[in-house]
């Protein structure tokens, strides 16, 4: 099994965020990153393909890109560096979120019409709410 990749609109949101920077030089975290304007990179990549060499830093160069991180390394970054942890939940109506801060204020309740398929998707609406707060 493994891990999910946030998407491509999750993954500009975070770069825009500050995700995978830090004060010397942008990380990469997993290998896998979107291009997010295929001229920089390549004419025959698309915009928002997901791109992956395994090797990080081949492909640092390039200005226009987005980090992939996994949804569970960028849910850690939000509750260590933002104070916000998302919690996912599951009741018969299908998979819901919960955005609340370290110190137990929540920040957005549970929404009675808003119910995704998976765990995963949940998870990913969760962390785009979560990344619009920053």
């Amino acid at each position: 099994m493994e891990e999910q990749l946030i998407t491509f609109e999750t993954a500009k949101l975070a770069k825009e965020k500050g995700w995978g920077v830090n004060k010397y030089r942008t990380i990469f975290h997993t290998g896998y990153y979107y291009v997010d304007d295929p001229e920089s990179y390549s004419s025959e990549k698309e915009e928002g393909e997901l791109c992956g060499n395994g090797n990080a830093g081949s492909y640092s160069v390039y200005r226009s890109i987005c980090d992939a991180p996994t949804q569970s390394l960028l849910q850690k970054w939000l509750r260590k560096n933002h104070a916000i942890h998302i919690e996912i939940y599951c009741n018969a109506s299908g998979w819901g979120y919960i955005l609340t801060k370290l110190n137990g204020t929540v920040i957005k309740e549970i929404m009675d019409d808003l119910f995704f398929d998976s765990n995963e998707d949940a998870l990913e609406i969760g962390l785009q709410e979560a990344l619009k707060l920053i």
